[in-house]
């Protein structure tokens, strides 16, 4: 195994961060932690944008070189450091891992409206001055417009909402039918593309989402849950006080009448 002199800039209970913890932890990779506050903003401040110019979490150093995709990272890790442990040996299995690690990508880019909606709103809805600098920093466009949104109008209309969910279905019925067979998604033992998808689905179990027909993935959640990397990469940087808030925020929709459950039945 090379020598290695890892720096990992991460946001504590940003998903894409914590495939990227997932992975570290079952190679049990020592690194160095750099936590980069996103409600403070510090992933858009001059620091973390010469390290990473799109501004997004995390970003992984390694000696002179620099992984932004947190996909990338975990690939070049396993590369790198794990012998390609995480990765199938043949070419099928293969193309479905780099399949189901796409899918992972476009179910952040769905699932963030729901959670940001149901989950943790009040949280992450950004100042007047704090979107000015937002747009000032940032160079996404479509992410501008995904937090002027929330924090301009105070949230997604239900066209919105509706097409997130019905995109999410679309994909939990691939992770459903892929894990038909096999405990893990690509049989075997863990593999990438279950470290990929895992924090996502995780927070949309946390939401509230309904997952009740949804056997294999409930069942497969359990069985992620029970990995040591489970508590080292995601519940040892979940503070307490998040967790009651987003458990409250939940109970609070739900009262009101407005949770997921709601937008479910109207899909």
């Amino acid at each position: 195994m090379p020598k290695q002199d890892l720096h990992l800039y991460h946001g504590a209970i940003s998903t894409a961060s914590q495939r990227v913890r997932l992975l570290l932890a079952e190679l049990d990779l020592p690194y160095t932690s750099h936590l980069v506050d996103m409600l403070k903003q510090e992933h858009i401040d001059d620091t973390y944008l010469a390290i990473n110019p799109k501004g997004l979490l995390p970003a992984l150093g390694d000696d002179c070189n620099v992984v932004v995709e947190s996909n990338e990272i975990l690939v070049y890790l396993d590369d790198t450091y794990g012998g390609k442990r995480f990765q199938p040996m043949t070419a099928e299995r293969l193309n479905a891992q780099q399949t189901l690690m796409t899918l992972a990508t476009d179910l952040h880019g769905y699932s963030k409206y729901l959670y940001y909606e149901f989950l943790f709103k009040p949280l992450v809805r950004k100042t007047e001055q704090q979107m000015q600098e937002f747009e000032k920093q940032q160079k996404d466009k479509k992410l501008v417009a995904f937090h002027k949104t929330l924090s301009e109008q105070g949230g997604y209309d239900d066209e919105q909402l509706l097409s997130a969910f019905r995109s999410v279905e679309v994909i939990l019925d691939v992770v459903e039918n892929q894990l038909e067979a096999d405990k893990y998604l690509l049989g075997g033992d863990v593999q990438l593309a279950d470290l990929s998808l895992f924090p996502n689905i995780h927070r949309l179990q946390l939401m509230g989402y309904p997952l009740q027909q949804r056997k294999r993935i409930r069942r497969w959640l359990k069985l992620m849950k029970k990995r040591a990397s489970y508590r080292t990469a995601i519940l040892k940087f979940e503070p307490i006080k998040l967790q009651v808030f987003c458990v409250s925020y939940r109970l609070f929709r739900q009262v009101r009448g407005d949770s997921i459950s709601r937008l479910a039945a109207l899909a």
